[in-house]
């Protein structure tokens, strides 16, 4: 199978695996209104209304995490914290993104490296499988370079091998699958975006660093 299909299906499996629950939470919360002695309107309206919420934060979320975007201007980040914010809400994960790397201070970064970090954050979210703290740092690397930092502390960091693996560039095709595909994807798009996508983890730490 070609390489390009295969990391795009497996991407819209793991989209479809991350929706379904707050889409099928809505679901039964229209299943509930209809029973006949069903006497707790209240909270199904509140389960429909919050997994709707969450269901579209998602979605916003997704299509530009993985969506066709234009790679060339520089993006408003603002926007970008809030659609992370609104992704993180359901979470156990608290967002550290300070307002002053909204604006990073005058760097500004591209459409491309704006996409890269939602990845990013996809993959750091993951590895935090007790929840924490998920933090953004966008600064100046170099003489005219930039660098965007995205590092999760917590509990417990999950290291998946075969996600490290992806992220240096060696896992093989035959082991793909939806655990592992956001990892590759995001190696791939760093590598077409001329970025340096790196990784340093520990025990209590999991952080992905892009600089171009």
């Amino acid at each position: 199978m070609n390489e390009s299909f295969l990391i795009a299906e497996l991407l819209c499996t793991r989209l479809c695996h991350d929706i379904t629950g707050p889409i099928g939470a809505v679901n039964n919360g229209a299943e509930f209104l209809e029973e006949e002695n069903f006497s707790m309107n209240e909270d199904a309206l509140k389960l429909i209304t919050d997994s709707a919420r969450e269901a579209v934060s998602r979605l916003q979320f997704f299509r530009q995490a993985y969506g066709l975007i234009k790679e060339s201007g520089d993006v408003p980040l603002g926007e970008k914290k809030e659609l992370v914010e609104a992704f993180l809400r359901q979470t156990r994960v608290t967002l550290d993104w300070p307002d002053t790397h909204t604006d990073a201070s005058g760097v500004g970064i591209s459409q491309g490296m704006a996409k890269l970090l939602l990845n990013m954050v996809v993959l750091v979210n993951g590895a935090l499988i007790k929840g924490g703290t998920l933090s953004v740092r966008i600064e100046k690397s170099g003489a005219d370079g930039k660098q965007v930092r995205v590092r999760g502390e917590g509990d417990a960091i999950k290291a998946d091998e075969q996600i490290v693996a992806a992220l240096n560039g060696q896992l093989a095709m035959e082991q793909l699958a939806p655990k592992n595909v956001q990892a590759m994807f995001s190696q791939r798009m760093a590598e077409h975006l001329g970025i340096t996508l790196s990784l340093d983890y520990s025990s209590a730490h999991f952080e992905l660093i892009a600089r171009k």
